[in-house]
């Protein structure tokens, strides 16, 4: 048998599905394993900020939780490539706070998130409200931006 045939007769059908299963199963448990390192940008990843209630009085505890959340069926290593940027303001005057985590670009953290898993960006964010209005939550990850904003009343 020639050395062309027996290559040619490695190469059946039957053979080529069955290396490609076993390519296959190895991917498959390298991503359950390990996760896969992803951008952080939907539909990966949603990003949610999360408050008790849409209405709060002056002289009330105002708490607000910046996350990111898993939205694939499988483990991911999330991957951050700009910075971080949280933002509480009244919608009137634009006062309040401003905070930017500063990340290498291409740095990927090691972060895992499990299915449904979220990640929380500095916890929570609370404040004491000095006066009636609208309080805006902003947040900005890659492309992905979210405002939330909620009424303050006497």
């Amino acid at each position: 048998m020639s050395e062309s045939s027996r290559w040619r007769h490695f190469f059946t059908k039957r053979n080529l599905a069955f290396l490609l299963g076993i390519i296959g199963l190895f991917s498959v448990i390298t991503i359950y394993g390990n996760g896969i390192p992803v951008p952080v940008k939907e539909p990966f990843v949603k990003l949610e900020i999360v408050v008790e209630k849409d209405t709060y009085r002056v002289g009330e505890d105002v708490q607000a939780k910046f996350l990111l959340r898993n939205m694939i069926p499988f483990p991911i290593r999330l991957k951050f490539e700009t910075d971080v940027i949280k933002k509480g303001y009244y919608a009137d005057t634009q006062e309040g706070f401003t905070s930017q985590e500063r990340r290498l670009r291409n740095q990927t953290n090691g972060i895992m998130l499990g299915i449904g898993a979220a990640l929380f960006k500095d916890e929570t964010i609370s404040f004491i409200p000095s006066k009636p209005g609208d309080y805006v939550f902003y947040f900005e990850v890659e492309d992905m931006e979210l405002i939330r904003a909620v009424k303050i009343e006497e």
